[in-house]
């Protein structure tokens, strides 16, 4: 029999053996193949910043990728009826047009996937696509070159911008290695620590051993699919006590360096009307503080460095907004505030860190706070009605800073606040600039003709100042400078009228290198 007339019979026996069977039997398969015909299907699905999707009929997963810097993204997607149903991820997003819907949703670095269905007005029948988007899968539209996402390290601060390429770090003399963390904006890129290479399981962080005065430490960024396009990003860190780059870190602060590097931004308590010091450091761990004996309780509040990191105060979790009132026997109270990454102890990933607060409660002992509380001592008092007749209520305590509605001031001898000038700390070393009301001033400040910067303690900054992308020189007493000058590393640079630093540009006839320093 000719071999095409066999197969023609067998596909008249099959189609004649199926139609007798029971159709209820059947029945999840006919509806499957019904879906094209019913029109249950989506015409477009976009993401911002994403790579063009192209829908087909017979493909449930799609795929696009976004730059690791967009923490958010809007997805948007248009059905084929104006009656059906939308869902992303089980929830309706909002509707833009007949067709068309939007949602916004939140990424974490790497893929992320996301179930949308889409349902007839009944409710009868549904399609399910899965969309995968990769935060970190495309490289950023701001330029054709490789670029690091940030730069971490867990001693002193960097103020990141991926354009700028060279940082100072300083840190203190006992600080023997460094932890850095070079994070690329693209999933595909290389990342190297100082030649080493490092990659996503290990957070791509090193630790680098210091030498005591100047080292460099370079982190190289390359695209693995172009090993031409690479950029070098320098660190150049100073070990000690270094007079011509500082930054806000009191060098001579005992650093907590025995444990892990993760922090508390802050330690409130009593929401701000008791603080540690002036000068709260993440990474110095153990404070005193003197609270009047009739505080019975304190509220302490830890916050996380990291929204996902969890604080326990005195033993135990504290709450959604990482605070927890806890009782004050008389005299002395040792209390612990713990913070900890959110996973199991025996996990690699586990880091925690403990933050002793020994409070005094009616002692002398401590002496390192203050507290304003002007109805727990009267006697501890006073009012000052010389300031344009306004009353305002003021410590009684002497040659020490206080607290007052959430303004730090200094009292002097006679306990009465220093008012419109700079005061010597000799506690800490540093100058402090009182306002006409005699509050601590932070920021940049203009005196007599001279612009000064005072860092969020307060203290006036001397040295090399960052300040978001630009580099600003306040001499030795502090006053900002401006056009050429030669600095304790006998180089020169270039400050423009607002005392930014020039990089990267000529000046006159002389060329200013991506350090700021002139090339000569």
């Amino acid at each position: 029999m000719n071999k095409n007339i066999k197969r023609i019979i067998m596909i008249v026996l099959a189609i004649s053996t199926f139609s007798v069977l029971e159709p209820a039997k059947f029945s999840n398969i006919m509806t499957k193949y019904a879906y094209a015909d019913d029109g249950i299907y989506l015409k477009g699905i976009s993401v911002t910043d994403g790579d063009d999707i192209t829908l087909n009929s017979s493909k449930k997963t799609y795929a696009t990728s976004v730059p690791n810097s967009d923490t958010e993204v809007v997805i948007r997607v248009t059905t084929n009826k104006s009656d059906d149903i939308v869902t992303i991820d089980g929830k309706v997003p909002d509707k833009q047009s007949d067709r068309k819907y939007k949602e916004t949703v939140s990424l974490d670095k790497g893929v992320n996937a996301f179930d949308i269905v889409v349902t007839d007005s009944d409710g009868e029948k549904e399609r399910d696509y899965t969309l995968k988007i990769d935060r970190g899968g495309k490289q950023s539209n701001d330029s054709d070159s490789v670029f690091l996402d940030n730069i971490n390290v867990d001693y002193g601060d960097i103020d990141f911008d991926k354009a700028t390429t060279s940082y100072d770090i300083n840190v203190p003399e006992d600080v023997d290695k460094l932890r850095v963390q070079g994070e690329p904006e693209n999933n595909n890129y290389i990342v190297r620590i100082d030649g080493i290479k490092v990659d996503d399981d290990d957070k791509f962080r090193k630790y680098v051993s210091l030498s005591k005065g100047e080292n460099q430490i370079s982190i190289d960024v390359e695209d693995d699919e172009d090993d031409e396009n690479t950029k070098t990003y320098t660190l150049n860190v100073y070990r000690g006590n270094d007079s011509s780059k500082t930054n806000d870190a009191d060098s001579n602060a005992k650093f907590d360096k025995k444990q892990d590097p993760i922090y508390l931004d802050d330690i409130i308590l009593d929401d701000g009307n008791i603080k540690l010091t002036p000068n709260f450091n993440k990474k110095i761990t153990s404070y005193s503080v003197n609270v009047p004996e009739s505080e019975e309780d304190i509220i302490i509040k830890g916050n996380p460095e990291e929204d996902a990191n969890i604080v326990k105060i005195d033993g135990t979790t504290a709450d959604s907004k990482n605070r927890k009132r806890v009782s004050l026997n008389k005299g002395k109270n040792v209390i612990e505030v713990q913070v900890n990454t959110d996973c199991d102890r025996d996990d690699k990933d586990y880091e925690k860190r403990i933050y002793t607060l020994t409070i005094y409660r009616g002692t002398s002992e401590g002496s390192s706070a203050t507290v304003n509380n002007d109805t727990a001592n009267n006697k501890d008092t006073k009012t000052d009605t010389s300031n344009s007749g306004q009353n305002t209520t003021i410590s009684n305590k002497v040659n020490q800073w206080v607290n007052i509605n959430g303004k730090w001031q200094y009292n002097d001898s006679t306990g009465s606040p220093i008012k419109n000038g700079w005061y010597l700390d000799r506690n800490y070393g540093r100058y402090y600039f009182l306002d006409q009301s005699g509050n601590m001033v932070t920021g940049w400040l203009s005196s007599n003709g001279n612009w000064y910067y005072l860092d969020q303690s307060g203290a006036m900054v001397t040295g090399w100042k960052q300040l978001g992308a630009n580099w600003y020189y306040l001499d030795s007493q502090g006053k900002m400078k401006t056009g050429w000058f030669k600095d304790t590393s006998g180089k020169w640079y270039y400050l423009d009228e607002s005392g930014a630093m020039a990089v990267s540009t000529i000046i006159g006839n002389y060329k200013i290198g991506a350090d700021g320093a002139w090339i000569g």
